[in-house]
């Protein structure tokens, strides 16, 4: 101890000197949002990677997101459902395929949400945009071409 106060000054410069470090090896942390390649996974229900890039994706929040993470598992972007038309509704499984495109399985539901209204297989490209329907199927004309009124 009396060592420390017999060269203050010295002790000061070097702490001093260990911070800078510090700093310029952390600069570009000091720059980054934490928040930015951070997501919380929150209900998590289905997982799929891409062997070739790295990239992982995981159906959460009640199968309404899709969190798509690069190879070092930073967030990249999130792909919403609850869509109708030109996306999914709700993923019950993503897969990529061989050609790199993720494929979901998709459900959609009537309005009570009991009953299944359509599936679908919904195609996405690498940066979570949706290119079209690879299958489609609903109720409704299932039960035409079977004859079928109604199912109650």
């Amino acid at each position: 101890m009396l060592w420390i106060k017999k060269h203050k000054a010295a002790v000061c410069l070097l702490l001093a000197a260990l911070c800078a470090v510090s700093v310029g090896v952390n600069f570009n942390a000091l720059w980054r949002n934490p928040l930015e390649s951070a997501v919380a996974i929150s209900d998590p229900s289905g997982y799929t990677h891409d062997a070739g890039s790295g990239r992982q994706y995981v159906v959460m929040e009640g199968a309404r997101e899709i969190a798509a993470l690069n190879g070092e598992r930073e967030y990249m972007f999130s792909i919403q459902g609850g869509k109708r038309t030109r996306g999914y509704y709700n993923a019950q499984e993503a897969v990529v395929g061989g050609d790199g495109y993720l494929y979901v399985h998709d459900q959609v539901k009537n309005e009570n949400g009991k009953e299944i209204e359509s599936e679908r297989i919904a195609k996405y490209d690498a940066s979570g945009r949706f290119l079209s329907y690879v299958f489609e199927w609903s109720t409704s004309t299932w039960m035409e071409r079977t004859g079928i009124v109604s199912l109650a």
